[in-house]
C-alpha cells in the first residue's frame, strides 16, 4: 500500500490536495502535459459540521510524482459543495475559519528554487480547471534560516517538507483563551505560533483576518 510509509510517519502532514472545478478536466490537463497521474476516483465521508447534513462526495486523483519530495500531492473536486462550504458552519472554539497559508521548508536555497519552479509549473497546468474560490491564500517557501527568523521555530524538513499551517481566525481573544491552555510552546511574532515541531513535525500559526 503506497500510503503505509506515511501512516507510520512521525510527521503530521504529508499530503496537500489542490482544488478543482472539474476533476475530469484536471486529469486531462495533467495527461496532456505528460504528468504521471492516477485515474479519477471517488470518495465520500459524512458531513455534519453545519445546517446541511449528508454524505459529502469528492472526485480526486493522485500525481505520481510531487514537485516536493517525499510528499503526496493530489487534486480534488467537491461534488457536493453545499455540504462543505456552508454559510452557517459550526465554529471551532479557537475561531479559525480557513487555512490562510501553507509553509514549505526546503532546507536550503537550491531546493527552494526547485520547489517554486516545480509547483509553479503544476499550477499553470491546472489553472484552466482550478477552483479559485476555495484555495489556500498562499503557499510560502522557506529555507531553514527563513523559517527560524519568520516564525521562531526549528523544523526538520527530513521528516516532512510541509513545515507549517497558518490559520485565519475571526476572534483573537477567543484564540488566546484557547491557546493559553493548550500545553505547547506559544510564540507571538507577527502571528501567534504554536510550536509542535518536535511532536508533529510542523508548527501551527494563527493570524487575525
Amino acid at each position: 500500500d503506497y500510503l503505509s510509509v506515511y501512516l507510520h510517519s512521525p510527521s503530521a502532514l504529508h499530503t496537500v490536495v489542490l482544488s478543482s472545478s472539474n476533476i475530469q478536466k484536471s486529469h486531462q490537463l495533467l495527461q496532456e502535459a505528460g504528468k504521471e497521474v492516477s485515474q479519477v476516483m471517488e470518495a465520500s465521508r459524512p458531513a455534519d459540521h453545519g445546517e446541511n447534513k449528508g454524505m459529502a462526495r469528492f472526485g480526486w486523483l493522485n500525481l505520481g510524482q510531487s514537485p516536493i519530495p517525499s510528499t503526496l500531492l493530489g487534486v480534488a473536486e467537491h461534488l457536493t459543495p453545499n455540504l462543505i462550504y456552508q454559510p452557517h458552519r459550526y465554529q471551532h472554539e479557537n475561531s479559525a475559519f480557513r487555512i490562510a497559508r501553507l509553509v514549505v521548508n526546503s532546507g536550503d536555497e537550491q531546493r527552494k528554487g526547485d520547489f517554486i519552479k516545480g509547483f509553479g509549473e503544476l499550477q499553470e497546468i491546472l489553472r484552466p480547471a482550478a477552483d479559485s474560490g476555495h484555495l489556500i491564500d498562499e503557499i510560502e517557501f522557506c529555507t531553514d534560516d527563513e523559517l527560524s527568523s519568520r516564525y521562531g521555530v526549528t523544523q526538520d524538513w527530513r521528516r516532512s517538507h510541509y513545515a507549517g499551517l497558518v490559520f485565519a481566525v475571526s476572534d483573537w481573544e477567543a484564540l488566546k483563551k484557547f491557546t493559553d491552555h493548550c500545553g505547547y510552546a506559544i510564540k507571538e511574532k507577527e502571528i501567534l505560533v504554536v510550536d509542535v515541531c518536535e511532536q508533529l513535525g510542523l508548527f501551527l500559526g494563527f493570524q487575525a483576518k
